[in-house]
This record gives structure tokens, sequence and C-alpha cells, in this order.
């Protein structure tokens, strides 16, 4: 009875500590509170654990969610040793293992002088990469890339300002260990190409901003594949020519407005012409002018768009014990209908008939053409070629539901696996087998087991989890059966005008002015880099992109929307007209 007085009226601190030994484990729990932030961590005693944050509106919301986590412990068997905890400050306890935490290359190898930043290179052959990363207490910021160019930009928010310090000396370290050396900054200069064939150039290939060659068509010749050359045009900044597998693209209004009627293999601009020269682009194009063009409204199967499934985040009110989980995959969404691969908004796929020959051929079947973490713009790069080229061997038809089968995920699961393993046994090669498979999937334990699976695919570099009810129907459309887990929300939304940028940004875009599917209205300005905010380059009006946020208000509007890139896949029609 005592136990349970004490279960019951657990007392609200803003720093709880406690600690459970049974079974032969040790285990911690800690919840520190600073306002309506909460700040979680747990794990096995002697390890740094597994952290995560919950934010609250009221300080109310908060204290009642600290005392109830309490008393769900107590019950348990972990018991408070918070006052024993306070002895020793969080930092110092932290810290007390701080030469075990960080590799000795770290200590052996570094000679940063500056607390909050570094800059790295790393020499491979004629290619020089760069990575800089700076942090201002709980946030950090990182710029990576081919040096000479503008690079790309990341930025992770921790739980706290240690959380975030560990997880740049891991980085550091780990960036020391795989040939990174100190160096500084200044050369790190993008250099850019005017608008003709004699002019000097710089692409993704330099080392210390020195000129390669001086010829743009050789330098886009020899690009690999996804490496840009940068050629000044009419706008203020410079258009992105990419050469990719199969083609060509260039950032400029001219290439974009054509693409969609003409298809990737067939369009062409004069940016592209003054770099590769007037013959050769006029015979790129015409040999691929016949090439079968998916995105054009004839080959559009609407009947696809009724039958996916789509996500809602999850929310932590809901209890996933129970749930199958397993890893978000950053791929382009691919529908089975036993003869055609669609995209989910029912694009038909061009791909190599070898490519579904393992496919069952009466089972219709959803998943995601996958190339690996990280990965996307290579993995679309493939996918969206109108030729059947590409090197499809890398790509994987990554299977997670069985739409038509009655039951629930884990009975179409099974019967999917079933089927692709009969049409295995009769006489396909290594190859065709390879081209498909079974999304693996664990059945989650309760909230601890989601955050500890999320943090673990996170640090991999993957995109986060879903959650799949384990006993509900395929339901298609938006659906609290199908749960989607990230460290941010993101969602998808319609661009229908351009905000006028102001200070530095006079005379660009300063925000996309944006639909979600709900209808709400936003802008989202923040994410862009500076060669998007010309209106020339700019993700065009009437394109959908995906972007990230913090959590949406009452009326339905996400905070702090965040640009992530410009999806393709997603057509303008899910979304309200304007």
């Amino acid at each position: 009875m005592k136990r349970s007085r004490q279960e019951n009226n657990a007392k609200f601190s803003p720093h709880v500590y406690l600690e459970c030994n049974s079974g032969g484990s040790s285990k911690f729990y800690e919840i520190v509170t600073e306002n309506c932030e909460v700040t979680l961590r747990y794990g096995k005693i002697g390890s740094d654990g597994v952290t995560s944050v919950k934010r609250f509106k009221t300080n109310d919301e908060t204290q009642s969610f600290v005392r109830s986590t309490m008393n769900e412990k107590i019950k348990k068997g972990y018991s408070d040793r918070s006052s024993v905890r306070d002895s020793e400050s969080h930092e110092q306890t932290i810290l007390k293992n701080y030469d075990d935490i960080i590799p000795d290359v770290v200590q052996q190898q570094s000679k940063i002088k500056d607390e909050n930043a570094f800059y790295l290179e790393c020499s491979e052959d004629d290619l020089t990469k760069f990575y800089n990363m700076t942090w201002k207490e709980n946030v950090v910021s990182c710029k990576y890339g081919i040096k000479g160019t503008s690079g790309n930009s990341a930025e992770k928010q921790f739980g706290t300002a240690m959380d975030a310090r560990k997880y740049v000396d891991k980085v550091l370290a780990d960036k020391l260990r795989n040939g990174y050396y100190e160096a500084s900054s200044s050369t790190n200069s993008s250099v850019f190409i005017s608008n003709s064939k004699t002019s000097t150039a710089i692409t993704s290939k330099t080392i210390e901003s020195k000129i390669v060659k001086d010829d743009p068509e050789e330098q886009l010749e020899d690009l690999e594949n996804g490496l840009k050359v940068y050629i000044q045009g009419s706008s203020s900044l410079p258009y992105t020519c990419k050469k990719f597998d199969g083609g060509y693209s260039c950032t400029c209004q001219g290439w974009t407005m054509n693409v969609k009627n003409k298809g990737v293999q067939a369009t062409s601009c004069k940016h592209l012409r003054s770099i590769r020269g007037d013959e050769a682009e006029y015979l790129r194009c015409e040999e691929n002018s016949g090439v079968f063009n998916p995105s054009s409204k004839s080959q559009r199967s609407n009947g696809i768009v009724a039958k996916i499934a789509l996500a809602h985040p999850w929310k932590q009110t809901t209890d996933p014990t129970g749930y199958l989980m397993s890893e978000k995959l950053d791929g382009m969404r691919a529908y089975w209908t036993g003869k055609q691969l669609f995209t989910r908004s029912g694009l038909a796929i061009v791909h190599p008939e070898w490519f579904t020959a393992a496919f069952p051929k009466d089972l219709e079947l959803d998943g995601e053409l996958f190339l690996g973490r990280k990965k996307f713009e290579e993995c679309m790069s493939i996918t969206r070629r109108t030729d059947k080229g590409g090197d499809w061997t890398r790509v994987s038809y990554v299977v997670f539901d069985a739409p038509t089968v009655a039951g629930g995920i884990q009975t179409r699961l099974e019967t999917a696996a079933e089927a692709i393993q009969t049409v295995a046994e009769v006489g396909k090669t290594l190859e065709e087998k390879a081209a498909i498979r079974i999304h693996p999937f664990e059945i989650c334990q309760g909230l601890p087991h989601v955050l500890e699976a999320l943090a673990a695919v996170e640090i991999l570099g993957g995109e986060g989890l879903m959650l799949r009810h384990p006993t509900a129907r395929h339901r298609a459309g938006r659906t609290n059966d199908l749960l989607k887990v990230k460290s941010f929300h993101d969602d998808e939304a319609l661009i229908t005008g351009y905000e006028q940028g102001k200070g530095k940004y006079a005379g660009m875009v300063g925000a996309l002015v944006c639909v979600a599917r709900s209808g709400a209205r936003f802008k989202v300005g923040s994410g862009l880099v500076d060669n998007q905010r010309s209106y020339s380059n700019a993700p065009k009006i009437g394109s959908v992109i995906t972007f990230k946020y913090f959590e949406l208000s009452n009326d339905g509007i996400p905070r702090f929307p965040t640009f992530m890139r410009i999806r393709t896949d997603v057509d303008a029609s899910e979304f309200p007209s304007t």
C-alpha cells in the first residue's frame, strides 16, 4: 500500500534520475525539464543511452507528463536516485568518461582552436571534398560537398547543448579517421562560367579552385553522373547544367517548360547547346524524340491514385505497441499492378523488361524503388529515365504491402513473400531475383522501442520509421493505420506564387507561397540555397515540394517550414485549385 501511494503521488522535479537493477541488467531513466520542454535519456547504466525531447503547450501538461512517467517507471521497479545524482552536475556526469566517449583519433589529430566550428578537406585523386561544421548551443549546422561548389547544407537540433557537442566530436573523429584533414576555408569559393563556349569554366572537379579544363563541353562530358557545371545566363545567379544517367538537364525556364512534353532525353536549351554544341544537342534530341514519355497525360492511370495508402504523422498519444515497425525508405513510391509499375500519381515507370521478370503476375503490390540511404537523387535519375536505360541493377523494388489481399498487414506481406518465392523458383536469374524483396519489419514493443529504433536509423542516415496497424485491412488515402515517425514532420505542398525577397535577397525570391492538401496557405523561405532564389532557378509555380516543419498551429499552418526538395513524382492535382 505504501508503494501505491508513492506511485500516485510522485512529486514533480525539474531533474529526475531513476535506476532499475533486476534480471541481471542495470538501467537508468533520466528526465530533465526546462520550461515546457522535457528531455528523456535512458539506457544501460554506463552507456550514453538514447535521448529524445518532448515539448508541451503549458507547464501543467509538462509536469503532468513528468509525474505520470515517474509513476510508470516506479511501477516497473525503478527507484528514485535523484538526490544521489544531483550531487554531481548533469554535465559533469556525462563528461565523467569523456575520454572514452571521444575516440583517440580526435585527441591525436585535431588541432582545432575555434570552439564553435571546424573546416576539413579530403583529397582523392583530382577531387577535393570539404566538410564545414558550426554549432551554437544545441543546434549543429554543416555544409559539405565538392570544393569549388556551394555544396549541400543540413541542420540538426539536439535536446541539450552537451548532446550537440558530443555529436560534433563523433563526426569530427569519423572524418579524421576517413582521411579528412584540417584546412583553411578561405579557398572554398564557387566559380562559374559565362554563356560562351570559349569562356573559362569550373566544375565540381577542382582542387583549391584551380581550373581543370578551359572547355565547358569537355568538362560536362567528363563529369560523373550527378555532378554539375554552372553557366551564367541572363539571371543574376547562374544556371546549373547537370549530366545524369542518360541525359542532361538545365535549371533554366526553357528546359523546365519543355521537359514534360518531350521527355528528359529529348529536351535541350540554349545553355546546353552553348556547352555541347548545336549539332551534338540536335542529334541527341533527334535520337530520343520517339522515346516513350510517361509524363504524357495519355499514359496516366488515374486508378492508381485511388489505391495508394498515405501516412499520417505519428503522435506519442498513439500507443505503438504491436504495430509492425520498419524503416521509412527514401526512394520512389511504386505500385505494381501485375503488369506495369506506376508512380503514386499514376505515371507509368519505364524500366528494362528483365527488371519485373521475377514480379508476381497475379498480385498487386505497393513498395518503393530504392537505391540506398541518402541516394534519393541518384535513384530518381535512374527511375525517371524514359529510354529503359540506366543501371537498374542497383535498384530494388522493396515491397511493403499487397493491397488486394484480405486481412491484416502481416497476412498481406506473407502472401506477397510466398508469391515472390514461387516466381523466383521458375528459372529466374540472380539479377532478376534481386530486383524485388520484402521490406523487413519487427513488432513494436512500445514507446521506448520506437525511440531507440528511430535514433538507430537516423544515425545510419535513414529518414525515419513507419508504423502499420497489425490487424487493419488496407485502406487507400490518408489513414491512421499507417503512421510515419520522424524527428521532424514533413509533407508536400503546391507552389502557387513567390514572395519578393528583401535585404540581400532584394530582387530575388524571398519565399515560396504554397498550399497544402488541407487548403492551408503558408510561405516557405528557409532551406532555399542562393542559386534557387533567382526567379529563373527557383522551384516553378505549379510544382510540388517536400518541406519539413516543427508542428502545426491551431489553424493547421506549419510552423517553421523548411524547403527540402522538389517532388516530380507527386501530381499537382492532389492539391486544392487556386
